[in-house]
């Protein structure tokens, strides 16, 4: 352990690891709180210290073979926990473990680990606004598929009531309704009226806050943003690239 705190420049430290039995192949199982305990106070040395350490012993990631499908690389869940709360990005995870980010996704979902690296505020209408931009047509283009995929399936009857029958008929053939009423037929907060003055103590809805975007940003986004956009990132780059072309048009009339 001596000679990885003198690499790192922590060799001040060597005493406590000593005492403790501190070795460099359980350094990344320790949480930030543990290492303070050690006297690493500063995040950078814990960073520093956990780079140097994650290739020993019981942290080097091991393979494992299954049934189905390709070998997938087993992250222990207090390492990738304890290198997420140090501040490490996502793509250096990655490399530091030499898995790819999707691996590192998958692990973080699998044992419902979230990181929040600032990109995104729910808050802010100009990164919804860029949100909806991004995902929306990649959502209906998808839509669409499904729709046009089985546009000529007869409908199934089995199990199903008048009421569902006939609202699978209307949204295949509206008869007797207007397209309006059926394009919102069961959205939230559109009532008809003769109903809506009926019903007593109703949850209230409120409206969806929207960010003006300028002619010149919706078409520039129409250019870059494609609904058959292709991402190695989960889309968050097609994000990105949405946010700065709102942030360019942000002071556009």
């Amino acid at each position: 352990m001596l000679c990885v705190l003198i690499k790192v420049g922590l060799d001040e430290f060597a005493g406590n690891f000593d005492k403790q039995k501190v070795s460099p192949d359980i350094v990344c199982f320790l949480s930030a709180q543990e290492l303070r305990q050690l006297g690493l106070s500063r995040k950078e040395e814990m960073i520093k210290l956990r780079m140097k350490c994650i290739k020993y012993g019981a942290n080097r990631l091991q393979m494992r073979t299954i049934k189905s499908g390709p070998p997938e690389f087993v992250i222990p869940k207090c390492i990738l926990q304890n290198l997420i709360d140090d501040d490490f990005l996502i793509s250096d995870i990655a490399k530091l473990l030499s898995v790819s980010e999707s691996t590192v996704y998958r692990r973080m979902r699998q044992y419902n680990i979230t990181k929040d690296e600032g990109i995104l505020d729910p808050l802010n209408d100009m990164h919804i606004a860029a949100l909806h931009s991004t995902f929306l047509p990649k959502i209906n283009e998808k839509l669409d598929i499904w729709k046009e995929a089985w546009a000529r399936h007869r409908m199934r009857t089995v199990h199903s009531s008048p009421r569902t029958l006939w609202i699978a008929g209307q949204l295949q053939a509206p008869v007797g309704i207007s397209i309006s009423d059926l394009v919102h037929y069961g959205a939230e907060g559109i009532m008809d009226t003769s109903v809506e003055d009926t019903v007593a103590d109703a949850r209230p809805v409120f409206n969806c806050r929207e960010y003006n975007l300028s002619n010149q940003c919706r078409q520039h986004l129409e250019t870059v943003i494609h609904a058959t956009w292709i991402s190695h990132n989960f889309g968050i780059d097609i994000y990105l690239k949405a946010l700065d072309i709102i942030r360019t048009h942000s002071n556009d009339v």
